[in-house]
């Protein structure tokens, strides 16, 4: 029996191999919420069947069990013990222990999954890795799951519909964790090849070759900087050590190590070709060193300027796992506004060691440092003692060095994560190390009474169901309810939709609010109607909600934030008197991040729906006056004054937006023309219509439109010129242009 429960925990172990497989398109995060929820419930039940298996045991095998572990126990162990030790001591003392145990949906990255990992870890040690056939089955599987991701990334159009992601990573969804995934999965693939190529049939060895290979390619094919770079340090780092401790491959390092140096020289040269770089844009993203400090390089620099400045504040034990937003908020840096909305909520700094510094300070810092440390000194052991693993030793060492590196501009996902515990628990089990089986002296050793066997398999097992409902499937069932609510096209199915969500609390239930709020504002800017009662009850049970999670985070402006604009919402379209709530959230998200625009842009729309244009006027002032170079600033305190009647300065600060490099949308593009043509700057109004003429030629609104300015500002020829040229490119449209040329007496 015992037999039998070892084998199917090795099954299951083997089931989690799989799961960067996994999708689940109707939830919220499908691409990585639903594959961490199973992650963490076949954990559950391996752990069961584990402890179960030992209450089972002789008790002299128990007891030889526990020796051997014990006197087995490296450091890498208890590096991993001290780790998981030092984040749960930090959540704990930290100022939102909910948020840093749970995680939230997006990440669900919290203590919690943490736990999984490193029990994952201690199961793979013991069952997965201390024998050779589960080992190298381990290595194919994981080879040909990378494999087929990768497919999944240069075949991204065949997929499912709602499998597909913009982020262009094929079935992982973002194409910068899928090629951290690959990185790890590379170093497995050719670490397998290095360690069992000389026992693997011909057919074995092809199909990781050719897993290599795809694996290899889709990683450069994503163009994901810092993955790419941590391949090349990790490439440089095993040549050098190759050379070093391979004497066979000596010469063949050295040799390639040179050409990859000339490579390096080669392309920075080519990178600075107009006219390659013109054919090859990827060359100046790859080579080219200031890519990153632009765009989204700036804004990590940003980023990591506020992450520095929380562990200042807090040096020694940080803010508690995971509360970089509280951090992000406090240290703001207004620039970010200039990047769009979408880059002023941070809740991770994309450096994944300052992360952990800005979460569990110096001692978390030292513990996740000391993992990586513990690895290579227990590389470095075992390179010494054996001489036929030494080359994949060495591939999994350095691939740990370029994983690191890849995460000084990313953060950790569930995908990669389980391949990097993966990658300690081989570098802690190698050298063959087999649990050691107990005499035969000691098969008839004395079994617990079974009662207590009994009690304890029951007290586990109600455990495990526990946890698996209240932990597992309902926020599995909450998470589709958000996913509906989130993505609904009108008020019924949202109010539906979110109404169960509301129904299903979960722990980390508070963010996947504020998606269901946003869909909630979504459908509010497209004009539709959300004053019947139903929908009006279920947005205030929403709110109710939201305002509770500020209380139960608070550092997090998102909830006071969300909350305010769904009062907004109800203020404009229900009843005046939700302004005043609107009010209180706003005020309080401004508390929290004072020099955060978008805060004080919705703080001043409530000032100017309620017809107070001073006060929303000398708020957007103020958002102006913290970043004047920021055209958006400029373009909402233009809005502001609009709705004051002031067009004179409307348009002096609309004209600024533009001007200090803000490129004002469509709407946002019609809107400056009417408010251009309203203040008879017709000359302006003809070039606006003009310019988005010549971008959309085929557009027939833009013709009416730059006709009918021709006709207002006196040029008939033009307009009549137009008119014509409607009547032959439109014909439908005759009727409305015989009308037209009669109105404005153009014939």
């Amino acid at each position: 029996m015992s037999d039998r429960i070892s084998r199917f925990i090795v099954w299951l172990l083997y089931l989690t191999l799989l799961l960067p497989l996994a999708i689940t398109p109707g939830l919220l995060f499908g691409w990585h919420l639903g594959k961490t929820i199973l992650f963490q419930a076949v954990v559950e039940v391996a752990l069961f069947l584990h402890c179960w298996r030992w209450l089972r045991l002789d008790s002299r095998w128990r007891g030889n069990d526990i020796w051997w572990i014990v006197r087995r126990l490296t450091g890498l162990d208890w590096a991993v013990a001290a780790f998981l030790t030092v984040i749960t001591a930090t959540a704990l003392l930290g100022g939102d222990p909910v948020f840093s145990f749970w995680g939230n949906l997006s990440r669900a990255s919290g203590v919690f999954t943490w736990w999984h990992f490193g029990a994952w870890y201690a199961l793979a040690r013991r069952y997965l890795l201390s024998r050779e056939p589960e080992r190298g089955r381990a290595l194919v599987l994981m080879t040909i799951v990378a494999a087929l991701v990768a497919l999944t990334m240069f075949g991204q159009s065949r997929l499912p519909a709602s499998w597909q992601s913009i982020a262009g990573g094929g079935i992982i969804g973002n194409r910068a964790f899928a090629a951290e995934y690959l990185l790890l999965a590379l170093g497995i693939a050719l670490a397998a090849l290095a360690a069992d190529w000389r026992n693997w049939s011909v057919t074995k060895r092809s199909l990781v070759v050719a897993g290599a290979f795809l694996i290899i390619s889709a990683l450069f094919f994503s163009g994901s900087r810092g993955p790419l770079l941590g391949f090349l340090i990790a490439l440089i780092m095993g040549l050098i050590a190759g050379a070093m401790v391979l004497p066979m491959a000596r010469r063949w390092c050295l040799a390639a190590l040179a050409a990859i140096i000339l490579l390096l020289v080669g392309g920075a040269w080519l990178a600075g070709v107009p006219t390659v770089t013109a054919r090859f844009s990827l060359l100046p993203r790859l080579f080219d060193w200031r890519s990153f400090t632009t765009g989204t390089g700036e804004t990590r620099l940003l980023a990591w300027g506020s992450a520095l400045e929380g562990v200042r504040e807090r040096p020694l034990l940080g803010w508690g796992w995971g509360n970089f937003e509280p951090v992000f908020l406090k240290y703001y840096r207004p620039r970010f506004l200039q990047y769009g909305f979408a880059e002023t909520v941070w809740d991770k700094p994309h450096n994944f060691p300052l992360e952990v510094a800005v979460g569990s300070g110096a001692a978390g810092l030292l513990a996740y440092l000391a993992l990586y440390g513990s690895a290579l000194a227990r590389a470095i052991r075992k390179v010494k003692q054996e001489a036929v693993l030494r080359g994949a030793i060495v591939i999994l060492s350095v691939t740990l060095a370029g994983y690191f590196v890849s995460l000084l501009f990313l953060f950790e996902t569930s995908n990669s994560l389980l391949l990097f515990w993966f990658i300690l628990a081989w570098l802690g089990s190698q050298s063959g190390i087999v649990a050691r089986q107990p005499a035969a002296s000691l098969a008839n050793g004395r079994k617990l009474p079974g009662a207590i066997v009994g009690l304890a398999s029951v007290i586990l097992l109600a455990g495990l169901v526990y946890s698996l409902g209240a932990w597992h499937l309902v926020p599995w069932r909450a998470a589709r309810a958000m996913q509906r609510a989130a993505t609904a096209p009108d008020a019924n199915q949202w109010t539906s939709a979110a109404a169960s969500a509301l129904v299903l609390t979960t722990p980390k239930q508070d963010e996947g609010l504020i998606f269901v709020a946003e869909q909630f504002v979504r459908l509010d800017q497209a004009g539709v109607r959300l004053n019947s009662s139903s929908t009006v009850a279920t947005a205030l049970r929403l709110a109710e909600a939201l305002g509770f999670a500020a209380r139960r985070h608070p550092g997090a402006a998102g909830y006071p934030i969300w909350a305010g604009q769904i009062y907004l919402v109800l203020g404009e379209q229900v009843d005046p008197r939700y302004w005043e709530e609107a009010g209180k959230y706003l005020e309080a998200a401004r508390a929290l991040s004072p020099r955060k625009q978008d805060i004080l842009f919705l703080a001043a729309r409530r000032y100017l729906l309620a017809g107070s244009f001073r006060q929303g006027i000398e708020i957007l002032q103020e958002a102006v006056d913290i970043d004047p170079s920021i055209g958006i600033s400029h373009f909402f305190l233009g809005l502001g004054y609009e709705a004051a009647g002031d067009r004179v300065r409307a348009l002096a600060e609309i004209d600024r937006a533009p001007a200090l490099g803000y490129l004002l949308n469509r709407d946002q593009t019609l809107h400056w023309l009417d408010l251009l043509a309203t203040a008879k700057e017709y000359g302006r109004v003809i070039a606006g219509y003009q310019k988005l003429l010549n971008a959309e030629p085929e557009n027939p609104l833009w013709y009416v439109r730059l006709a009918a300015a021709y006709a207002v500002q006196g040029d008939k020829i033009k307009a009549r010129e137009l008119a014509e040229t409607i009547r032959k490119l439109f014909p439908p449209l005759h009727g409305e242009v015989e009308k037209f040329i009669k109105e404005y007496q153009l014939d």
